[in-house]
């Protein structure tokens, strides 16, 4: 069995393809018009290379995309056997969690019991596998402090609307405070839910004026 390795210079469409000559030309290739392998063996002997037969020993490896996609961009010669058998969007494809537990680490902002914003990163906890101890780790620091603000804004509001709560389900009118882009504005729902729901337009305007900033605070708003 003998097998010839394409070189430079005769067919750039297949430079570095390995032909067994004992099978017929392929009929892919446009030089098939040529007949045989021994005339253009005989005519074009300089393109090709006889593949020693130690070379020809072929092992199949099984690789999964999730194996690839660690050993991808290792180096180019990793990523050219990679290529060959998976496409660059398979391989640059990031595997989105379908559970918490597969976040795999966590890290970022959480409130202490003395409501104070405390960062991972300066502790112990930095980086810990996703379970049940982190649920209370927001990823960025805004919006722990908007976790912040929404504790003490539904304290005050409750005050405010003396025991009152806001249902969605009924036909009244809800007076509430939302964002649009990055401004506060005073809105009126009956069935579409807002955190910040006043039973009466007085209530809700006088709970805006007093703090205004909390809410700020709340909808994230510099």
């Amino acid at each position: 069995m003998a097998k010839y390795k394409l070189l430079p210079g005769f067919d750039p469409f297949h430079d570095g393809e390995i032909f067994d000559i004992n099978n017929p030309i392929p009929k892919y290739l446009y030089w098939n018009y040529l007949g045989s392998w021994d005339n253009i063996l005989e005519k074009h002997s300089k393109y090709f290379e006889l593949v020693p037969e130690e070379t020809m020993c072929e092992k199949t490896i099984t690789l999964s995309l999730d194996k690839a996609k660690k050993m991808y961009g290792k180096s180019p010669e990793m990523d050219e056997l990679l290529l060959a058998n998976f496409t660059k969007d398979e391989l640059n494809k990031k595997e989105l969690p379908k559970s918490w537990s597969k976040l795999k680490y966590i890290s970022g902002f959480y409130l202490s019991q003395f409501s104070v914003i405390c960062d991972t990163n300066n502790e112990s906890i930095k980086d810990k596998p996703a379970d049940f101890q982190n649920y209370n780790i927001f990823a960025t620091e805004k919006q722990a402090k908007s976790a912040l603000a929404m504790a003490q804004l539904s304290q005050l509001m409750a005050v405010y609307n003396d025991g009152w709560e806001a249902d969605f389900e009924d036909s009244n009118n809800k007076y509430c405070i939302e964002r649009t882009y990055k401004r506060i504005i005073k809105t009126i729902h009956i069935c579409n839910y807002s955190f910040l729901a006043f039973k009466s337009e007085k209530l809700r305007d006088e709970f805006l004026r007093n703090f205004e900033p909390l809410i700020k605070e709340y909808f994230m708003i510099d």
